[in-house]
């Protein structure tokens, strides 16, 4: 998903349908440094929270030392940490 094209529009829509939203910022990208910055900021105007996947995990886990929260930090360890470039 380009986040300059598809997010935005889909964002745009769901602001206007009276929607709180929150947008994942490294879940998608576009084709350059400055689409991507140029797009956040437009979201950011339009009262939209722009996070990252690690931030977003932790809402939704706040206490890794539950068994839930074990597995979502193993799966977000294995599935996404592991495969990043260094």
């Amino acid at each position: 998903m380009t986040s300059d094209i598809c997010l935005m529009h889909t964002v745009e829509g769901l602001v206007r349908a009276g929607y709180t939203v929150q947008v994942v910022a490294d879940a998608s990208g576009s084709m350059t440094t400055l689409a991507d910055q140029l797009t956040y900021d437009r979201m950011r105007g339009l009262g939209v929270i722009v996070t990252d996947g690690n931030q977003i995990l932790s809402e939704l886990y706040p206490d890794f030392g539950t068994p839930d929260g074990q597995k979502a930090m193993t799966i977000n360890l294995e599935e996404i940490v592991s495969k990043l470039k260094p």
